[in-house]
């Protein structure tokens, strides 16, 4: 996306009028291909297209690589996660994988280039929620060790997202004439504060994609003279009361759960790895005994963590035995 993904192939812009006549060779090209798809045409004056976004929904066993090549035979193909690039008529076009339970959640989150991209930016520090092409996610982290442990799904209703993070859902299903139409909706949120999006506020990995970016990258000359107010960061409870405020979801004892047991887990193992050891077994050797004692561990973690050492002991020593004869 972005059309800069094409390296060995020179491809150019396409005109407004000349890209809306691509789509409708393209439409007849794909009609029938796949289970869906969805191309985007971003605002409404747009003139310059430097390159056409494709989301696609793929039929079971369908190899998108084989399809690309039968029905264009580009000179070059780039893949990148969800995403092939490719170059037809001078273009680069860029088919967009997704599954059929974000399909809505992601042509919202793509359809304005940047958008969601920006409203991600309100709504993780805030909020402490992802949000993204699989839409609004809590990602379950043990604040202790700052280790992630999986997601749970908040909402994948546009409409519901869009409000709890303080925008107006017609107005975005009316649509935006140009990309500074765009930025003045983010900035109509009432959760809006300029320095959310600063290069300092984001971590490594983000600010140095999103300066990459041309879209982020201007908005945030637009809010160049905007106030910058303190962020109060969402921390993990924080995080769940939202939830249960905005969507009437309670994760809290789920979340405290999913901790609780991953903690006892890693109680558990290091237990055992502590006993393995002092029976002699090293490196490649430990390794061996802890993979056949592994099964055993995840059934039986409640009763190694209260067990006492010399019972434990006995019990793993004698399961190393019996294995050996």
């Amino acid at each position: 996306m972005g059309g800069r993904a094409l390296k060995t192939i020179k491809t150019r812009s396409y005109e407004k009028d000349e890209f809306n006549i691509l789509c409708f060779n393209i439409n007849s090209l794909i009609c029938n291909i796949f289970d869906r798809y969805y191309i985007f045409k971003s605002f409404k004056h747009k003139m310059i297209y430097n390159d056409m976004d494709i989301l696609i929904q793929l039929k079971t066993d369908q190899n998108l690589l084989e399809i690309i090549k039968d029905i264009f035979n580009p000179s070059e193909i780039y893949h990148n996660g969800s995403c092939f690039s490719f170059d037809y008529k001078e273009l680069q076009i860029d088919f967009i994988i997704t599954s059929e339970e974000n399909w809505e959640t992601s042509i919202v989150y793509l359809k304005y280039g940047d958008l969601g991209n920006l409203m991600g930016r309100i709504s993780k520090p805030l909020f402490g929620l992802k949000y993204g092409h699989d839409g609004l996610v809590f990602t379950i982290v043990d604040e202790d060790n700052n280790q992630t442990y999986g997601e749970l799904v908040v909402s994948k209703t546009p409409k519901d997202i869009f409000e709890f993070l303080g925008f107006d859902w017609n107005k975005f299903c009316i649509g935006f004439n140009s990309m500074e139409d765009m930025f003045d909706y983010v900035k109509s949120s009432k959760y809006f504060n300029a320095k959310l999006f600063d290069f300092d506020e984001l971590n490594h990995q983000n600010r140095t994609r999103n300066r990459k970016r041309e879209g982020y990258c201007k908005f945030i000359e637009y809010v160049k003279d905007f106030p910058r107010n303190e962020i109060y960061k969402a921390k993990i409870k924080d995080a769940l009361d939202y939830i249960l405020q905005g969507f009437g979801i309670s994760y809290h004892e789920e979340y405290s759960n999913t901790i609780n047991n991953i903690r006892n887990k890693q109680i558990a193992k290091k237990r055992i790895v502590e006993i393995v050891r002092n029976s002699g077994y090293e490196n490649k050797h430990l390794g061996e005994k802890m993979s056949m004692l592994n099964d055993w561990i995840n059934d039986n973690i409640e009763l190694i963590c209260n067990k006492s050492s010399s019972e434990l002991s006995s019990e793993v020593n004698k399961r190393i035995e019996n294995e050996n004869k």
